[in-house]
């Protein structure tokens, strides 16, 4: 019995040492995967892409993107995709050339630095990186200012905005998405390789001229004589807080070009346009905005509808709705979800706050138009896909009414919600087809 004893001990160390190797095997395999993969992923950076410049930009996917766009967007579409196409081959160039040196560089010359611009809010609601950036309308149109500098400097820009989830997607993603050189590892762990949450831009570190005619005919700066300028690529925040900042301006027909609905959005535009009648241009959109404060219990100084209650904001915003309506000639229509053949106004209305929905459900005097999602604050990924929802459908609208801030507040807020600003300029309204509404 004690040496059947002794000889199970033995057995079982044997085991137990066993295991720890295989453990260690595994452990070192693991950490030569984590090494290894950035260069793979650097690996393909450099020889995935042919010389093709349909490798870049697919003529599939610009003969749809010419298909969903506005008519009048296409100069913006075709200018937009030569630049970036010229811009990523000879970042492809340099990349090739690179590896046949026996000398390699981490920085790059002005005409192939790229520009990736970032929003981490694909994993706010998991673990890992999150950054919220702020709202649609104001996320959006520091994005597009960014892209459009970057453009007239004649830089690749990249995205780093994961939002298909969401509703909306990048188009052309493979030339214009962003992918961490830690490869599929950032993705399981939720992490990305550089850092933007000082929000920091130094527009100075730039290529492409500072648009005060330093730069050449092709707006490429001549800073440190001849062909021997190197800059490294750019990480911005949506966002910056520090640094020279960027006017948020831009051309509408870029938000076009760079993003469109995905199916299962477009499927619920297309819905929500036809009960709506929106094809009838004979709808108009309100936006009542009341703030993160009123709508969500958020501690912000986000309140839009101080100075009246609802009720009486909710009143406010019909009678600016119904004097824009004359205004634009928008004449009643019969109410099609009644037996009524009564001709009623209709409008859409488009809002954070559940108690307003609520109230206009009751609605009696006039046809108000809603969706059947609930509010959700921006923070949420639910909440931009119903905002991405609202944001495509105001922008189709007659015509606009946006309460404006009280005369009494104070905060970084504008005048009038970007979000709202954001659906006049996708829908190309003009300044007659807007109504600001003091609710004081």
């Amino acid at each position: 019995m004690s040496s059947d004893s002794v000889q199970k001990s033995s057995t079982t160390k044997q085991q137990i040492c066993l295991h720890k190797r295989l453990i260690r095997i595994l452990l070192a395999l693991l950490f030569i995967l984590l090494f290894l993969l950035p260069l793979i992923g650097k690996g393909r950076t450099y020889f995935s892409n042919s010389s093709s410049p349909t490798d870049f930009f697919p003529q599939d996917e610009i003969n749809r993107a010419r298909n969903d766009i506005p008519s009048h967007c296409t100069p913006t579409l075709n200018s937009f995709l030569a630049t970036q196409l010229n811009a990523k081959q000879q970042q492809q160039q340099q990349q090739q050339s690179s590896l046949v040196s026996s000398t390699t560089t981490t920085t790059q010359a002005a005409a192939t630095q790229k520009i990736i611009l970032a929003c981490h809010r694909k994993w706010c609601g998991s673990y890992g990186l999150c950054e919220p950036c702020s709202g649609i309308g104001d996320r959006t149109r520091h994005l597009l200012a960014s892209v459009a500098e970057a453009t007239r400097r004649k830089l690749s820009i990249e995205l780093d905005y994961p939002q298909v989830s969401n509703g909306v997607e990048l188009r052309f993603g493979k030339a214009l998405e962003y992918r961490d050189k830690w490869g599929s590892v950032a993705e399981l762990f939720h992490f990305r390789s550089y850092d933007v949450s000082t929000k920091e831009i130094h527009l100075d570190r730039w290529g492409g001229g500072d648009g005060d005619g330093d730069g050449d005919e092709n707006g490429v700066a001549a800073v440190g004589g001849g062909g021997d300028v190197v800059l490294e690529d750019q990480f911005v925040h949506f966002i910056p807080l520090h640094g020279e900042r960027i006017i948020p301006t831009y051309d509408p027909c870029l938000y076009h070009v760079l993003f469109r609905p995905t199916p299962k959005l477009a499927t619920e535009i297309t819905y929500y346009s036809n009960i709506f009648r929106l094809n009838t241009e004979n709808v108009l959109g309100i936006h009542f905005r009341t703030g993160d404060s009123t709508a969500f219990g958020v501690a912000n100084s986000d309140v839009r509808a101080a100075g009246s209650s609802l009720e009486q904001g909710y009143n406010r915003m019909l009678e600016c709705a119904v004097t824009l309506a004359t205004k634009l000639n928008i004449i009643p229509m019969i109410d099609s979800s009644s037996s009524s053949s009564i001709e009623k106004l209709h409008f859409y209305l488009a809002t954070d706050n559940q108690h307003v929905k609520d109230r206009a459900m009751k609605e009696e005097k006039y046809v108000i138009h809603l969706t059947s999602d609930k509010p959700s604050a921006y923070l949420k990924a639910d909440g931009d896909r119903s905002a991405f929802l609202e944001l495509y459908l105001l922008s189709k609208t007659r015509g606009l009414v946006i309460n404006q801030l009280p005369k009494d507040y104070v905060g970084p807020g504008t005048r009038l919600s970007t979000f709202a600003e954001l659906a006049r300029n996708i829908g190309f309204m003009s300044d007659e087809e807007i109504m600001p509404c003091n609710l004081d």
